[in-house]
């Protein structure tokens, strides 16, 4: 074996514009929200697939949380773009370097 091969993989080249990991700080009310919506999201989903209620009634409560789920994803999804942008022109920094 080659003193390559026993040395491992090696790490993937990064181009120059690589920035590394970023963090976030999410309020705790802010990141309940998305726990919650993500929760009407999966129990929508379930429904949707479940046999054990009535299919026109499962259907129906499946397809109104889904709608419930995504529709209040939207706004945080947007007000979490609007931070990473605001801090991608340089205003307040919401976003730090790790």
């Amino acid at each position: 074996m080659s003193a390559e091969a026993l040395d491992g993989p090696r790490p993937l080249a990064r181009p120059a514009s690589f920035q590394g990991m970023r963090s976030l700080t999410v309020p705790l009310a802010e990141l309940g929200l998305i726990a919650v919506t993500r929760g009407l999201l999966g129990a929508g989903l379930g429904f949707l697939t479940a046999d054990r209620i009535a299919t026109g009634r499962r259907r129906n409560m499946g397809k109104a949380l889904v709608v419930i789920g995504v529709l209040s994803t939207v706004p945080l999804l947007i007000d979490l773009f609007h931070k990473l942008k605001s801090e991608n022109e340089g205003r307040s920094s919401v976003w730090e370097k790790s």
